[in-house]
């Protein structure tokens, strides 16, 4: 059912994440829960499968048990198994708190965009600077990225379940300044699959110690927060935050912090769909008035009835 399951909900996917979730499966469920009928395979029988995933790696462990609870889901549909046992295993992988790194400054983040002129440093790379300032992404998320997610006419990348650290599918709108950048990359990496592939081998995405190297390079410490790359994330949220313009919920879904069910599909991805188009166009917008000259100041709240 495992293959019944790929065929039917994989017709959208790439061979590549095709093919990681095929090792994934072959990895952390097959070579136990392959040898069961999946009519037979109770909470008792799958709980020590995941809980080894989880061993090898916590995104092994929760991917383990999306991808069990889809197939049984798919199996229980075509009349081949009667319970979903996820269900009872829901709380069995406990997700690790993040850290959280602190926003970046106006100051530093002008000295970061400044350094993107610089002589030496490739266009592709500031793009991907730019880009990773602008859209709240996570540098993995970024980095993987193919240009076959990307709907430039909509407006939005749909980024797969395979490739968000919480294991469901996310959108991300795009602002008009992103919609520009893309158009420019386009030109410099569109001939192959992948927006930012590694200069010595194309077929695999590239290096976050590239961005990395560059702040010591122009004396920004990686090891501060303040000039960490997951700290422009940190930037986003907490002027989002302090404007109170937004809903919190919208702004969870903005990151993506939320573990969603992957089975609800557009429904949970497209949510806050006005509000998150809006936070990420003002975001852009702020950003362009910080590198500047302006400090962060925040927009007034919308009137409310």
């Amino acid at each position: 059912m495992a293959e019944s399951w790929i065929e039917h909900e994989g017709a959208g996917w790439s061979d590549r994440y095709r093919g990681e979730v095929q090792s994934r499966l072959n990895r952390a469920l097959l070579p136990e829960l392959g040898k069961w009928p999946v009519r037979q395979i109770t909470a008792d029988i799958a709980r020590p499968v995941l809980l080894a995933a989880a061993k090898q790696s916590p995104q092994l462990g929760r991917l383990a048990k999306q991808y069990l609870g889809a197939i049984l889901r798919h199996s229980i549909a075509h009349g081949h198994a009667a319970v979903d046992v996820t269900a009872a295993l829901r709380k069995l992988i406990k997700v690790q708190k993040s850290k959280h790194h602190s926003a970046w400054t106006a100051d530093q983040l002008r000295k970061l965009f400044a350094s993107l002129e610089s002589e030496g440093c490739r266009r592709e790379f500031a793009i991907f600077v730019e880009l990773l300032a602008r859209s709240a992404l996570r540098s993995s998320e970024l980095r993987c990225m193919e240009w076959s997610w990307i709907n430039i006419d909509e407006a939005e990348v749909i980024i797969p379940a395979e490739a968000m650290k919480m294991g469901a599918a996310h959108v991300w709108y795009l602002s008009k300044q992103c919609i520009a950048l893309l158009k420019q990359l386009r030109d410099l990496t569109g001939e192959g699959p992948l927006l930012f592939p590694c200069v010595k081998d194309s077929r695999q995405p590239s290096s976050i110690s590239a961005f990395n190297k560059h702040l010591s390079r122009v004396g920004m410490k990686s090891e501060d927060d303040h000039a960490n790359p997951h700290g422009l994330r940190g930037t986003a949220r907490t002027w989002w935050t302090k404007v109170q313009r937004w809903p919190d919920e919208a702004i969870e879904f903005t990151m993506s912090h939320s573990e969603r069910d992957p089975s609800r599909g557009a429904y949970q991805h497209h949510r806050f769909q006005k509000e998150r188009r809006d936070m990420l166009q003002c975001w852009s917008d702020e950003l362009d008035r910080i590198l500047h000259g302006g400090s962060v100041v925040e927009l007034k709240r919308k009137a409310t009835a």
